[in-house]
C-alpha cells in the first residue's frame, strides 16, 4: 500500500512541475525570410572591427549560452547600444520549437533569442535582476532570416551590421587555435549545435566571433570557410 502511495506522491509532484514549467513557455513562430538588395560590387574583404564597432569578447564559461550571445551582440552593435544583459535572457527567455525548448545554460535557439528581443526586449547589463514580466527598454523592431546565399549574407553584413549564424560544432572546432582558416575535419567527432556572430569576410572565409572567451581561437575570433550560411538571422 505504501508503495502505491509513494508512487502517487511522486506522480503528483512531477505533474505539478511539468504543468507549471509548460505554462511558462511560448511556441516560437517562424521568422520571415528577407533577401537583401545588393546595390554594388562587394569588396573582397570586410570586417566590422575596422569600422568603430567596440565590444567585449563574451565568455560563457561552462554555460551553454552561445544562442544568447550570438543574437545579443549583433542587436547591440547594429543599434549602437551599451552592453546588454545576457543573464536576463538566460533567465527569462522561454520559447519552444518542435524538439527544442530554451533552457538557460542548457541551450536554446538563436532564432528564439531574436524573437524574444522583438516581442519582449532586453535591459542594460546593469539591470540583470529586472523582473521577467517587466518591459525592458531595448527592443528589436524587425527580425528576419537570410537565405543561404554567400553574397546575400555579405550584403546584409555590409549594409546593416553583424549577423547571427547557427552551425554544428565538432571537436576540431573546439580545439581550434585561430591559426589560418578553420576547415572541418570529417573525422572529428560531433559536439553539438552552436551559434556564433559573423562580423565580415575575406577571400573564401567568414570572420566570426565565438562566445568562449579571448583565450579561444584568435582572441575569441576565428575564420571559417563558407560552410555556415544555412541558418543566419538578423534584425534591428
Amino acid at each position: 500500500m505504501w508503495i502505491v502511495l509513494v508512487g502517487l506522491i511522486v506522480l503528483y509532484v512531477f505533474l505539478v512541475w511539468w504543468l507549471s514549467d509548460k505554462r511558462r513557455y511560448t511556441m516560437a513562430r517562424d521568422l520571415p525570410l528577407r533577401m537583401p538588395q545588393q546595390t554594388g560590387a562587394l569588396p573582397e574583404r570586410f570586417d566590422w572591427r575596422e569600422h568603430n564597432m567596440q565590444f567585449d569578447v563574451p565568455d560563457a564559461g561552462s554555460c551553454g549560452a552561445c544562442y544568447i550571445y550570438a543574437a545579443l551582440i549583433p542587436f547591440q552593435l547594429r543599434n549602437r547600444l551599451p552592453p546588454l544583459s545576457a543573464s536576463y535572457l538566460l533567465r527569462c527567455q522561454a520559447y519552444c520549437s518542435p524538439g527544442v525548448c530554451d533552457d538557460g545554460c542548457d541551450g536554446g535557439l538563436v532564432d528564439h533569442t531574436w524573437l524574444f528581443l522583438l516581442e519582449h526586449g532586453v535591459p542594460p547589463a546593469n539591470a540583470d535582476a529586472l523582473d521577467c514580466d517587466a518591459q525592458p527598454p531595448h527592443r528589436a523592431r524587425d527580425v528576419y532570416k537570410l537565405p543561404p546565399d554567400v553574397d546575400a549574407i555579405k550584403t546584409e553584413i555590409l549594409q546593416n551590421g553583424p549577423v547571427s549564424a547557427g552551425m554544428t560544432a565538432h571537436e576540431d572546432f573546439v580545439a581550434f587555435t585561430g591559426s589560418g582558416v578553420y576547415h572541418h575535419d570529417p573525422a572529428s567527432a560531433l559536439v553539438g549545435g552552436h551559434a556564433v556572430v559573423l562580423l565580415g569576410w575575406g577571400p573564401g572565409y567568414w570572420i566570426g566571433l565565438n562566445s568562449w572567451g579571448a583565450g579561444w581561437g584568435d582572441g575569441g575570433f576565428f575564420k571559417i570557410d563558407f560552410t555556415i550560411q544555412d541558418d543566419v538571422v538578423a534584425g534591428h
